[in-house]
């Protein structure tokens, strides 16, 4: 199943999904414009037989530089959010790191993001090799829904104070990389999902 197409350039594209096989990861890279696709392949990505995987965001930097989240769902219920990085327009991908049930996740630069899942928020300045915990930065009595860093120290969160109808939103900014946010004047009424924008 194709689920993410994304261009780094009017010749690099790639595409990826899911596969029902263990320890797979569907990825596929055009250097045609899309013409032709090869397998792409994530050199010690920490798969066993028994993880299915799936790709729904391959994160863009420029022309060179991408992040790619392997989403791995565990037999336990629980899912891990792999982090694999490229330079070289994605002819060759490493795997960097990884967290534990994330929810959603914004990198502006190839070493900055911002992730956050299970009432948690985390920051990376490593390229998703290590994460630090900033929940504490986060604004009380609110619900993160969307994120999206601009930069290696700006971003945008979009909270909600009603999670079930979405109808009473609040938009915030950090300008550390998500350690903290100040809230920014306005409402957004009206639904949205957790994976959309506003």
């Amino acid at each position: 199943l194709k689920s993410y197409f994304t261009f780094l350039s009017s010749k690099v594209g790639l595409v990826g999904g899911s596969v029902p096989v263990g320890g797979a990861v569907y990825l596929f890279r055009s250097i045609d414009g899309g013409t032709s696709w090869k397998s792409s392949e994530c050199q010690g990505l920490p798969l066993d037989d028994n993880q299915e995987t799936s790709i729904d965001q391959i994160v863009r930097i420029n022309a060179t530089t991408a992040i790619l989240p392997v989403r791995s769902y565990l037999a336990n219920g629980n899912s891990v959010t792999y982090f694999c990085s490229t330079t070289d327009s994605a002819e060759s991908w490493q795997y960097v790191g990884m967290l534990e049930s994330v929810e959603f996740f914004s990198f502006g630069t190839q070493l900055t993001g911002v992730a956050y899942g299970q009432g948690k928020m985390f920051q990376t300045e490593d390229g998703g090799k290590t994460w630090t915990e900033t929940t504490s930065g986060l604004p009380l009595a609110v619900s993160p829904v969307f994120l999206d860093m601009i930069n290696d120290r700006v971003g945008f969160l979009m909270a909600t104070i009603s999670p079930e109808t979405l109808d009473d939103n609040r938009i915030y900014m950090t300008g550390n990389n998500g350690k903290d946010w100040q809230p920014m004047p306005g409402n957004i009424i009206g639904s949205t999902t957790s994976n959309s924008a506003p």
